[in-house]
C-alpha cells in the first residue's frame, strides 16, 4: 500500500482510531484510581483519514494538566525486562514533530497482557533514534522514533512523579 492508498483507506483509519481510543481507557482508569486528575478527550472522528493532520496537536489523556500519549501494542510484555525487543516504538516522527505541545510521557499498553509501561519524554528524548520500518497495519513505510526498551518504566513511576509536583 502506498501512502496515498493509506490516506484513502478511511475504513482502516476509523477502525484503528476507535480501537486506539478504547485502549486509552485502561491507563485512564488506572490513573484515576491512583488519585490523579484525568481527562480523556472525547473521540472526534473526521470524515476522512486525509484530514488527520488537522488533529495532529491533540492528546490522548491529560494527567494533572499534562498531555500523555497512549500507544497500545500487539506484543505481550509485563515489564521492560520481558519486553520482546531491544527497542520500543515511541511515535511516528511526523506525529511527534507535528505537536506544538509535546507530551510529558508515553504510556505503552500490551494488548495481550494489559500491562502498562511509561516513558518520560524529557528524560529520554536525547537517546531516541529514527528508524524507517514497515507499518504492518497500514502497510506503509514510516519513520519512527524508537528508544531502548531499558528506558521503559512501570507506570507507577509516572504516578509518583505527578503526585510529587
Amino acid at each position: 500500500m502506498t501512502l496515498s492508498t493509506w490516506l484513502a483507506n478511511d475504513e482502516l483509519f476509523l477502525r484503528e482510531l476507535r480501537e486506539g481510543h478504547a485502549w486509552q481507557m485502561l491507563p485512564a482508569t488506572f490513573f484515576t484510581l491512583a488519585g490523579l486528575r484525568v481527562e480523556v478527550p472525547a473521540l472526534r472522528e473526521r470524515e476522512r483519514q486525509s484530514q488527520a493532520r488537522q488533529w495532529s496537536d491533540t492528546t490522548d489523556i491529560v494527567l494533572n494538566g499534562w498531555p500523555i500519549e497512549v500507544k497500545s501494542r500487539r506484543e505481550a510484555f509485563t515489564s521492560n525486562i520481558d519486553y520482546p525487543y531491544k527497542t520500543a516504538f515511541v511515535d511516528t516522527v511526523s506525529g511527534f514533530e507535528a505537536k506544538t505541545t509535546k507530551p510529558l510521557a508515553y504510556v505503552l499498553v500490551s494488548r495481550p497482557t494489559g500491562a502498562m509501561l511509561c516513558l518520560s519524554v524529557a528524560k529520554t528524548r536525547a537517546v531516541w533514534k529514527v528508524v524507517e520500518k514497515r507499518d504492518r497495519v497500514r502497510d506503509i513505510d514510516e519513520r519512527f522514533y524508537v528508544v531502548g526498551s531499558r528506558h521503559l518504566q512501570p507506570v507507577g513511576v509516572l504516578v509518583d512523579a505527578l503526585k510529587a509536583t
